[in-house]
């Protein structure tokens, strides 16, 4: 807030005030919760007051029946805590198995895959990724019926349902296939001089068009 100008001090608190209040009404302890057990971040530049915050909320997780215990409480940090060490460890590693996640791996798979060493923890993963899940396929679904609208307007209601879907799929991919497909004919090095190397033997003339 201290970058705006023109703005009297008693604004800059109001402001400061209602920011905060809106990101604690969107920022539920679901989403600490993801946060914290995501092998990718673990928790990163949290600060130490919520940290403990969401902490405590996973070790007070009750049952499907709604009752917890001291001994349970325990059992949670301990596998927490056990996670955690472990999670650490394989992300300074940066190994195959870590490069998964996030790109050929969800991290609701690899807690389902990999998660049954802390199987109270586990539960509470999946069932927090679980939602986010949801949430990504229905704000999918909620962009697939916009397209639908955009394409079978009035002015193009003769289209019939199948032309219909086959524009649609094309509009939603369009962007994830361009981009797809200019990866697979990146040139590995950029020749100055308009040729590309093919062995040590033969060149292949490429006609600059820049």
């Amino acid at each position: 807030m201290s970058g705006l100008v023109g703005v009297s001090t008693e604004k800059r608190t109001y402001l400061a005030k209602l920011v905060r209040k809106r990101f604690h009404f969107m920022y539920g302890h679901a989403h600490g919760v993801e946060y914290l057990s995501d092998p990718r971040y673990l928790g990163d530049n949290m600060t130490r007051k919520l940290r403990k915050e969401i902490e405590d909320f996973i070790f007070q997780f009750p049952t499907p029946d709604g009752t917890t215990s001291d001994e349970r409480k325990e059992k949670l940090a301990q596998e927490y805590t056990a996670f955690r060490i472990d999670a650490l460890e394989e992300r300074e590693k940066n190994g195959f198995r870590f490069k998964m996640i996030g790109d050929s791996q969800s991290v609701l798979q690899w807690w389902m895959a990999d998660g049954t060493d802390w199987p109270l923890l586990q539960n509470i993963a999946i069932r927090v990724f679980t939602m986010a899940a949801l949430s990504a396929a229905m704000a999918a679904s909620e962009r697939n019926f916009s397209t639908f609208g955009f394409i079978h307007s009035k002015l193009s209601n003769r289209l019939s349902p199948d032309k219909v879907k086959k524009l649609v799929y094309i509009k939603t991919n369009t962007i994830q296939m361009s981009d797809s497909i200019a990866k697979c004919y990146e040139p590995e090095s950029d020749k100055s001089d308009g040729m590309m190397e093919v062995n040590s033997e033969q060149k292949v003339v490429v006609q600059d068009f820049r």
